[in-house]
């Protein structure tokens, strides 16, 4: 009896022991849902902050890009500097630094103060304090003073200067003075071409025009295989005329004759030429051992021919 109540007591004991361990079983599975659906949101929420902090981050950079593209940093080409002098050529390269830059127009003015030097820096100052800060965002009102100021050709007429200009020297020296004009005529290539054409001297003028170019680069390339060809026409070296050869029977060898360049000068040497005197006047002097017999009345020149000099000697005597 006793060891069936042993039994039941521990068999009880057992049961209570698994609901126990099924009950703590339980409570920590659903410990570690709650766990791991707490740590997913807060990985979420992580995930969440990191990407509008990685947002933040690139709107910012976004924003120090534009500055620094405002400021000139950005580009790695050097902004000109400005001292006064050469302002249309400053004013083409600041343009073009601008365009590439992607400058706004309202920090143009900013940027460019910051390379002005010298006597540009000293009016930019007077500039500022007539006009105000207002004068930082107008550039174009900026670009006017600046000419006013600092350029060379308010007053000149660049047409009328392309018009008129002839080629004196070289053709480079004429391009040269031609490019500085052209772009400030604001004109059609087609007129600067006629302009440049007619500025060319004869000799280049006439050759490049029978092959009619259509640009300013064409007519450049011609005018310079022209100017080319001229200078080495005029370079060519004139052909030696050989004189004739004349024979000397002292020497037993020909000798060149010393050409005749003028009938003057011939007289002249001939005049200064002193010739062996002899008893008979002629043109050229006689041979000193030729000896010329008495001719019989009686004999002819032709008989004279066929006699041998025993014959000669007694027909003399």
């Amino acid at each position: 009896m006793a060891e069936a109540t042993r039994s039941q007591e521990v068999r009880r004991e057992m049961l209570e022991m698994m609901k126990e361990f099924e009950r703590k079983q339980e409570l920590w599975r659903r410990e570690s849902e709650e766990k791991a659906v707490k740590s997913f949101a807060d990985l979420k929420s992580l995930i969440g902050g990191l990407s509008l902090q990685n947002q933040e981050v690139m709107t910012n950079r976004g924003e120090e890009r534009r500055w620094e593209n405002q400021l000139g940093h950005s580009t790695k080409v050097d902004f000109p500097k400005f001292n006064g002098g050469g302002l249309d050529g400053w004013l083409l390269r600041v343009e073009y630094f601008f365009e590439v830059d992607r400058t706004p127009p309202e920090a143009r003015v900013r940027l460019a103060a910051l390379h002005l030097e010298g006597k540009a820096i000293q009016w930019h100052q007077g500039y500022i304090k007539t006009r105000g800060n207002e004068a930082y965002l107008d550039w174009s009102e900026y670009v006017i003073a600046l000419n006013a100021r600092f350029g060379q050709h308010v007053f000149d007429d660049p047409i009328a200067d392309l018009r008129n200009l002839r080629q004196t020297g070289s053709l480079q020296s004429y391009m040269d003075e031609f490019d500085e004009l052209y772009p400030r005529a604001d004109i059609k290539e087609s007129h600067a071409l006629s302009f440049f054409l007619s500025g060319l001297i004869d000799e280049l003028q006439m050759p490049v025009r029978m092959f009619k170019p259509q640009t300013l680069a064409d007519a450049y390339s011609l005018a310079r295989l022209q100017e080319i060809a001229v200078a080495a026409l005029q370079n060519k070296p004139k052909p030696v005329s050989k004189g004739p050869s004349l024979y000397s029977p002292t020497t037993n060898h020909y000798h060149k004759a010393t050409p005749i360049t003028s009938i003057s000068q011939n007289a002249t040497n001939l005049s200064n030429t002193t010739f062996p005197k002899t008893t008979n006047a002629g043109l050229l002097p006689l041979p000193p051992s030729t000896n010329i017999p008495k001719t019989n009345p009686g004999i002819t020149t032709r008989n004279h021919r066929n006699f041998s000099n025993r014959d000669l000697e007694r027909a003399s005597g």
